[in-house]
């Protein structure tokens, strides 16, 4: 495989999508930073609240970590900020989450989709990028994992914790009947569940 070590050995057609889908990452990430500041308010406890500030911090360093790639391939990046829209069409997401429940479903759910983007763009050819990917894999790890542990405790809740969770996915448009990139399911568990079971999130791309 060909490998690119600056913006002017690129050809046309490759710099354009790598601008595309670079873009979309800037603005997830900057636009993610922002959600998940907001949604402190929600946070049940001290715990949660420093957790949640933790994240936002990494997703605004994943921000700082991308610019500078973008701005060398001669991107406005005070332009490229206000293109929310391309990755709210990309991720099928709202701007706001609204309570503590959907936070940690757009935790487990949105960061497992980055993660899966940076991954897919780890090996890029365009070794500016390739070196960022590492970082950003890790963190993009921790978030997914954290959320994904407060799904399953919330879904395991024997109040209706399942269904709360599932109302959830769909108001954040990630249900079957959306069209995003990133499609979710929570099963409905068997009655009655082997012990221990926990319930799965399924993601398919």
């Amino acid at each position: 495989m060909k490998r690119y070590r600056s913006p002017e050995e690129l050809p046309e057609e490759y710099r354009r999508m790598l601008v595309d889908l670079l873009t979309r990452q800037f603005v997830r990430e900057i636009e993610n930073a922002a959600v998940f500041g907001r949604a402190i308010q929600y946070a049940p406890s001290w715990q949660e609240k420093a957790r949640l500030a933790e994240i936002a911090y990494e997703e605004a360093g994943h921000c700082r970590m991308v610019a500078p790639v973008l701005g060398g391939l001669g991107v406005d990046l005070s332009e490229a900020e206000k293109r929310w829209h391309l990755a709210a069409a990309f991720l099928g997401t709202p701007e706001e989450v609204t309570d503590w429940v959907e936070m940690v479903v757009y935790c487990c759910l949105i960061d497992r989709a980055g993660r899966i983007h940076v991954e897919a763009l780890g090996g890029s050819s365009y070794l500016p990028y390739a070196a960022t990917s590492e970082k950003i894999i890790r963190e993009e790890q921790g978030h997914e994992a954290y959320g994904e542990k407060e799904v399953v405790e919330l879904c395991a809740e024997p109040a209706g914790g399942l269904a709360t969770a599932s109302a959830r996915v769909s108001r954040l448009a990630l249900d079957e009947s959306s069209t995003p990139a990133v499609r979710v399911r929570l099963p409905v568990m068997v009655s009655p569940p082997p012990a221990r079971t926990t319930p799965l999130v399924l993601l398919t791309v």
